[in-house]
């Protein structure tokens, strides 16, 4: 029987980044970590609906999305520091990690 290796993912540099929809973003902070989902593109400014585990961002209402919603600009993602940021992104059905 032959072994067959499966890529299970991709990493790319966060500097290379393209944001679309639905993009998965880890942000880690002092103390603090947040799970978010690009939820909308203006120009530079993403808005990103965060909740403290992945499953909520599931079980959120309208109002909800609304008072969760942050803007962060699409610089400040590429440029951070190390660690502070990972984006999860799904390229022809390939998960591809931004860090």
């Amino acid at each position: 029987m032959k072994n067959v290796t499966v890529q299970l993912a991709q990493y790319k540099a966060l500097p290379n980044w393209e944001p679309q929809l639905g993009d998965l973003v880890v942000h880690h902070g002092w103390l603090t970590h947040s799970f978010g989902l690009v939820n909308a593109i203006d120009g530079g400014v993403l808005s990103i609906v965060e909740a403290g585990l992945p499953l909520l961002l599931l079980t959120m209402d309208e109002l909800d999305i609304e008072k969760n919603t942050k803007k962060v600009s699409t610089a400040s993602i590429r440029q951070s520091k190390a660690g502070k940021y990972a984006v999860l992104q799904n390229v022809a059905n390939t998960q591809v990690w931004y860090i």
